[in-house]
């Protein structure tokens, strides 16, 4: 013990009575701090504002807007007055050539290109011609690696910020168009059913006038038919003053016959001429597919069975539209019923074509069997484009001609009465005139009676839809929604706000990685140690008596720790006062160093004692795996294999999570099982430094030998 104090002894007195030696040591004492304090300093708030506001990123918006019913929509100017108010990057606004060719020169590290049909593309969505919009970025990843990942990042905002724009203004849309903002209206939504529900009510009593008037038109028929034996002209008179009421009636009846047959034969024209474009506007869809992946083939075509499914579904109605004219007419129409034949097949071959669509799915889906897809769909576009042909032409004009001449007849009954009226002296003439009209006449009354009993029905059923859907919930919640389109959307545009509950808060980057470049300065400090110091003992005459290898060891030992503390006390402190890390435990901080310089220096101290400069590789290969396997900048989860086989092991690992938990808080026992896990590294110190040492002192010293023999290293 005696010789290992008197090797120490003899170390402090030759650098403190050598000027030269006083400037290394302190030299050696404060550089390792600089390590550690500049590179905090450095990536103190990397991703903060004041740091990337200085990165330049070119936005290019060339977008014209759009107005859809009566909307005003601009998203292009809603990006652009967004980023001028974002002082997260430098936003540099310019024309496409300047921001692409400034990416190339690498003048931007990134830009944002936002075509002119951009709000158009957007509101798409509510037209049967849908367009996906589309935000270009353009990412030079030769300026900077780190930039890219920031540049991503702000992209991705902004790409949430334009999908919130668009929910809200699909949202206000829809609201306009469907009537759920109403601000103008002063009734509310229950208010309206009501009304609503009154005036089907009134409608039903109109129809109900309106058979009574041809019931009583019936009789007057028949009464006169029979005029000639059975009633006197008094008689006659008398019945018709009590007519006079139903004669007005009628009048209206026939308008209201004629408007509604025309509204129907019109929209007949229009669900039609909407089947047609639908059918090209799929056939077209067909042909962008050709080139696409599995999945996306897959999600088309079950959009293409949803759009053919409504399809034949309004085809339906047609059908069952014409078919009921058709025989409530006096006399039935062939064309009607060819037309309805071809519907049908229409009809048969759309379902046709959803059965081989469903087929296809379950396999690959090939080119040729979207051609198959295609040839079908064409010829069932022949026989649509048929349909729209014989309706316009020989079906619309033949209906509208039938319910016309009915109408034309029920008319002549109601002025020949009012004739009868005015003319009594003429009654004989009137009756024959009847007695004529008579076979014509009763077939248009029956069928007539018909149609209005079928209307008073679905009159009957949609009052009742009426008066329950008033009482539902659905009704109560789209009543709770109107006049609130906006907020509506803002909801719906980000329906879920994140909290977040910080359980370990961290105030800036530069703390965060306070740990990693601190343990790693005081591993650098240890290898400037023996990059400076020597490890073995000269002149060892001077301390007299025989001086062993471990008094050797031991004694030089000593000063290396020494140093290594200074250097450790000096990184830390600086870290706490000078770099203001902030620190749940400043001495719990500090004393996590002072143990890892002890550690560090000591192993890395008797490796290099013991192998001499291969000791020193060693200590350099160490620092460039832990780098990877601590665990210190990215999570070790992400990292390749082999560095997450050597992280439980590398004494970095231990040295960190110490002191995280005195930048963040402890748990439990952690902090001192770290600071005893590396403790085992002093046991293997202490095993090379002794025993390998001793092993090895021969073949350490012929190597030694050779490479200064070479006058090189």
């Amino acid at each position: 013990m005696k010789t290992i104090f008197s090797i120490f002894k003899r170390d402090v007195k030759k650098i403190f009575t050598n000027p030269m030696a006083i400037i290394l040591a302190v030299g050696v004492a404060i550089l390792p701090s600089l390590y550690a304090w500049i590179n905090i300093a450095a990536n103190w708030d990397p991703y903060g504002p004041d740091s990337t506001g200085n990165m330049q990123v070119a936005v290019i918006i060339e977008d014209k807007g759009n107005t859809y019913k009566g909307i005003d929509i601009n998203v292009g100017q809603k990006i652009e007055d967004s980023l001028k108010g974002n002082n997260v990057i430098d936003w540099q606004f310019v024309d496409k050539e300047t921001g692409l060719s400034g990416v190339e020169a690498s003048k931007y590290y990134a830009a944002i290109y936002v075509p002119e049909n951009f709000s158009e593309s957007l509101t798409s969505i509510v037209t049967d011609k849908f367009t996906q919009p589309k935000i270009t970025y353009y990412a030079n990843e030769k300026k900077n690696a780190i930039a890219t990942k920031i540049t991503d990042k702000v992209v991705q905002t902004v790409q949430t910020t334009v999908n919130q724009q668009y929910v809200e203004t699909v949202v206000k849309l829809l609201g306009n168009v469907i009537g759920v903002a109403t601000e103008a209206t002063k009734d509310s939504s229950k208010e309206s059913m009501v009304g609503l529900d009154d005036e089907l009510e009134q409608a039903r009593d109109f129809l109900k006038t309106v058979k009574d008037s041809i019931n009583s038109f019936t009789d007057v028929v028949e009464i006169s038919e029979e005029l000639s034996d059975s009633f006197s002209s008094d008689e006659l008179k008398k019945l018709l003053d009590d007519s006079n009421k139903t004669i007005d009636d009628t009048k209206e009846a026939v308008k209201f016959t004629k408007a509604t047959v025309d509204t129907i034969v019109s929209s007949i024209d229009v669900v039609l001429e909407d089947v047609q474009e639908t059918m090209q506007s799929v056939i077209d869809d067909i042909d962008d597919m050709i080139d696409k992946p599995q999945e996306e083939l897959v999600e088309e075509l079950d959009a293409i069975n949803l759009v053919l499914s409504q399809m034949s579904s309004r085809l339906t109605i047609i059908s069952e539209t014409l078919t009921d004219i058709n025989d409530n007419l006096p006399v039935k129409l062939d064309a009607i019923t060819k037309l309805v034949e071809k519907i049908d097949k229409v009809n048969d071959s759309i379902k046709g074509i959803i059965s081989v669509i469903d087929d296809i799915k379950t396999e690959a889906v090939t080119k040729e069997n979207l051609k198959l897809i295609k040839a079908k769909l064409n010829n069932m576009l022949t026989l649509v484009n048929d349909i729209v042909t014989t309706y316009k032409s020989e079906v619309k004009d033949a209906i509208e001609t039938g319910v016309n001449d009915a109408m034309d007849i029920l008319a002549d009954l109601s002025n020949l009465i009012t004739a009868i009226d005015s003319d009594l002296p003429n009654v004989s003439k009137f009756v024959s005139a009847v007695s004529d009209m008579l076979d014509e006449s009763g077939n248009l009354i029956g069928g007539l009676n018909r149609i209005l009993d079928d209307c008073d029905k679905q009159l009957a059923d949609f009052q009742k839809e009426i008066k329950g859907l008033s009482d539902s919930e659905v009704f109560n919640t789209i009543s709770n929604l109107t006049g609130k389109s906006d907020s509506v959307g803002t909801f719906l545009a980000c329906p879920v706000q994140i909290e977040t509950d910080k359980v370990y808060s961290v105030p800036n980057y530069g703390s965060a990685m306070a740990p990693f470049y601190t343990t790693l300065a005081i591993w650098v400090g240890a290898i400037i140690l023996v990059a400076l110091l020597k490890t073995d003992v000269k002149k060892k005459k001077e301390l007299g008596g025989n001086v062993k290898y471990y008094h050797e060891y031991f004694g030089r030992g000593i000063i290396f720790i020494l140093f290594a503390i200074l250097q450790a006390t000096i990184i830390c402190l600086g870290d706490i006062f000078f770099l203001h890390v902030e620190l749940q435990h400043p001495l719990m901080f500090l004393l996590a160093g002072i143990w890892a310089s002890i550690v560090y220096s000591l192993f890395i101290y008797s490796i290099v004692s013991a192998f001499g400069d291969i000791g020193k590789a060693v200590a350099v290969i160490m620092l460039v795996i832990q780098l990877g396997a601590s665990g210190g900048t990215f999570p070790i989860d992400v990292t390749p294999e082999f560095f997450q086989a050597v992280h439980p092991y590398a004494p970095f690992t231990f040295i960190i999570n110490a002191m995280r938990e005195c930048l963040c808080g402890t748990y439990g026992s952690d902090y001192w099982l770290d600071l005893l896990k590396l403790g085992a590294y002093i046991i293997v110190a202490l095993f090379i430094g002794l025993v390998l040492k001793w092993l090895f002192k021969n073949p350490i010293k012929f190597f030694t030998k050779k490479i200064e023999e070479t006058d090189i290293f």
